[in-house]
């Protein structure tokens, strides 16, 4: 029924993390998937607010010294790895 609102096996697993319900979900998938140890890293960042400062009028240097922390690629998951 669409208008069961009980949670799912795993949104009762997530309701008892002490966090973001879609941080909680990223680390249970990583355990999953076997990459738990750059998650953690990904979801602690996640947590707080972006480490990227980019002035306006200094997009495309910022863009470009992301990559350089990204070795090339274009992801700031990669940046914060």
């Amino acid at each position: 029924d669409e208008r069961d609102e009980s949670l799912t096996v795993l949104g009762e697993h997530l309701a008892k993390l002490p966090m973001d319900p879609k941080i909680g979900k990223a680390l249970v998938f990583a355990c999953l998937f076997g990459c738990l140890s750059p998650m953690l890293t990904i979801t602690a960042i996640l947590s707080y607010r972006t480490p990227f400062y980019v002035p306006i009028d200094k997009r495309f240097e910022a863009d470009q010294a992301k990559r350089k922390f990204a070795r090339g690629k274009t992801s700031d998951h990669y940046a914060y790895l």
